[in-house]
């Protein structure tokens, strides 16, 4: 009877001390979160205070250019306790002075100054505000007379923030050390053997931290219970650290290792040989199914070549869209080149099921048995080698590292230049569907080259044409036969210009002259490339004047990729932007994805821009574009491009 009793009363103590434990930390969490709230409120409330306060005193002497009076009145409002600066555009004086006219004051660490836009120091203070409100100033006559923007500082509430933290931190630590004084106290000499023990099989723990043996069982009920509960912990540790490891080896598509899994294995090899294997002509596949039955086949054929290269140390990857690799990390030159050998008569007889028809494919294969710091870079080298060379399979040696890349520069050339002279460079379209009416409102003209009964993407031609002399005609050719398609419609077109056009003087020249010609202006929109790479953004900030003036427009293509985007954006006066199909692609899946695009799509609504979703493959895909309300829609989920619309 005792040993029961005994039992219900610590079960008892320990329940009670746990609620104890949770209820302080609970009630020290809503403290925290309720005061922290009550100061934010404070501050945002303090701010928009100020703006009314200002809005209303400042425009009789703006209306008056009594311009030291409202400087008074804006140092006056500075020394609210959160404020920062306050800065007043005034639209009158601006015009007076033919020039942008800022006055403002800055509390620049506890000194109140001037406020100065190309003082670095100001401006980074500014950037670095806590909240930023700006708002318009009218007389009473409803005539704008400028703006006045008010920022709080980011460190007084950083300070404030981190003295309630501190605040919160210590109460809760005082409250918990209470306790645990009280309960080590009464439980010492009951638990303190099995508790010892536990504690050593804790820190007998492997690198990550986890431990390498199991806690024993108790005759105690309680500690029962709590060694069962750890070591349930400690094992669902080790499998969630197993599956994670594997999260990072794996291609989540194919299941196969991926890249981070292959440089892995080869930093660990001894005697490595590598094979790349690529699948022939996939992206004609994916421009024809779509991404997703891309998806779809890359994973069969995955399944496929592990299937058939099953070999003692040798293991199959899947490291980026159609390509695979066979890697061993030790194994002999002769015997891994006999089985890729053997292999591609295998591969040829792998075949996919798509819409009721078996698809089979061909593979080029690039091998390498170089170091293990060259082994992957030269495979690739090897496998681009005997693409241009429509062989099989390439093993690299340093006599086909050069040479092998002339001959495809003097092959494409040889083919751009013939296509030119046969009229083989045309434009296919795809349309641009608005969310809104879910109807064509505008094409994109894209280029190709036919090649007899194909059509060969700018992939292969493209960037070779730009280290010739053919660049700047495939330009022209493009904008005279798109222009003359849309000469007579009243659809808008858009039609690509990369950085490199918009600074050949000729082709700006051709484009203003077809502008005019055609009187087609108003309904051309210009989608500019590579605005990464932009270094004479004079000249191109000049182009888009002149275009815009005649009442064309202007797109920012792959939008939401580089640092710079939004900087871009707001100086190239943009009236599109496109999406980048990367981001768009795992809109439906991707919460990081998505939140981008949300981004994007917020801050393009305040500038008056239109959006526009690129890569729209399925209906998933288009019902989350619509629900983060972006404009147009643009992928194979409406059609491919085509030559006939």
């Amino acid at each position: 009877m005792k040993n029961k009793q005994r039992s219900v009363f610590y079960t008892l103590f320990l329940a009670i001390s746990f609620t104890i434990l949770v209820a302080i930390f609970i009630v020290s969490t809503i403290l925290y979160n309720q005061t922290k709230d009550r100061l934010l409120k404070d501050i945002n409330s303090d701010v928009q205070t100020s703006l009314t306060l200002l809005k209303n005193s400042i425009y009789p002497f703006m209306d008056s250019y009594s311009v030291h009076e409202y400087e008074k009145l804006i140092a006056n409002e500075l020394n609210r306790k959160y404020t920062l600066a306050i800065v007043v555009e005034d639209c009158n004086m601006a015009k007076i002075l033919d020039s942008k006219y800022l006055v403002g004051k800055i509390n620049n660490d506890k000194q109140v100054q001037d406020f100065d836009q190309n003082n670095k120091i100001h401006q980074q203070r500014i950037d670095n505000s806590y909240l930023y409100i700006k708002d318009d100033i009218y007389n009473q006559n409803g005539l704008k007379l400028g703006n006045i923007a008010i920022y709080a500082s980011d460190s007084l509430v950083q300070e404030k923030l981190e003295s309630i933290i501190t605040i919160s931190i210590i109460i809760t630590l005082l409250s918990t050390i209470i306790v645990l004084l009280v309960i080590y106290f009464v439980m010492h000499q009951i638990v303190q053997k099995p508790v010892n023990s536990i504690i050593e099989v804790l820190n007998n723990k492997t690198d990550d931290g986890i431990p390498t043996s199991t806690i024993p069982s108790y005759n105690s009920k309680e500690l029962s219970i709590l060694s069962s509960t750890l070591n349930n912990m400690i094992n669902s540790i080790k499998e969630s650290r197993y599956q994670l490891d594997k999260i990072a080896n794996t291609d989540t598509l194919t299941n196969l290792g991926n890249r981070y899994k292959l440089i892995q294995d080869i930093n660990h090899s001894t005697n490595p040989a590598l094979a790349i294997i690529n699948i022939d002509n996939f992206s004609e596949l994916n421009d024809f199914y779509g991404y997703e039955v891309g998806d779809y086949i890359i994973k069969q054929v995955g399944q496929h070549i592990s299937g058939v290269t099953r070999h003692k140390n040798t293991f199959t990857y899947h490291i980026q869209g159609d390509e695979y690799v066979l890697f061993n990390h030790d194994i002999d030159k002769n015997e891994f080149e006999r089985n890729i050998h053997k292999l591609v008569d295998i591969f040829s007889n792998i075949t996919v099921e798509v819409d009721e028809e078996d698809l089979n494919f061909n593979f080029t294969i690039g091998v390498s048995f170089e170091s293990k710091e060259k082994i992957l870079p030269t495979a690739d080298m090897a496998l681009k080698v005997a693409k241009r060379n429509n062989e099989n399979i390439m093993v690299f040696s340093e006599a086909i590292s050069l040479n092998k890349e002339y001959e495809n520069n003097i092959y494409w050339t040889k083919k751009i230049r013939t296509a030119i002279f046969e009229d083989s460079f045309i434009p296919v379209y795809q349309p641009i569907i608005n969310n809104n009416t879910n109807k064509i409102e505008k094409y994109e003209s894209l280029v190709r080259m036919r090649d007899q009964d194909k059509l060969i993407s700018p992939f292969f031609f493209l960037e070779i044409s730009k280290k010739t002399k053919y660049y700047s005609t495939i330009t022209k050719i493009m904008i005279e036969k798109t222009f003359e398609r849309f000469k007579d419609s009243d659809l808008e077109f858009s039609i690509n210009l990369t950085i490199e056009d918009i600074l050949n003087t000729e082709i700006k020249e051709y484009i203003y002259g077809m502008l005019i010609k055609h009187n087609i202006a108003t309904r051309v929109v210009f989608e500019i490339v590579e605005t990464e790479s932009i270094e004479n953004f004079e000249a191109v900030l000049g182009f888009i004047n002149k275009i815009k003036k005649i009442g064309s427009k202007i797109a920012i293509d792959d939008f939401g990729t580089g640092y710079s985007n939004f900087d871009y954006l707001m100086r190239l006066n943009a009236d599109y932007i496109k999406i980048d199909g990367s981001l768009i692609k795992e809109i439906d899946t991707n919460k990081q994805a998505q939140a981008v695009v949300s981004t994007i799509v917020d801050f393009a609504k305040r500038m008056n821009i239109k959006t526009i979703a690129e890569f729209v493959e399925n209906e998933d895909i288009q019902k989350k574009v619509m629900e983060l309300g972006i404009d147009y829609s643009q992928g194979y989920y409406f059609s491919e491009p085509k030559i006939d619309i």
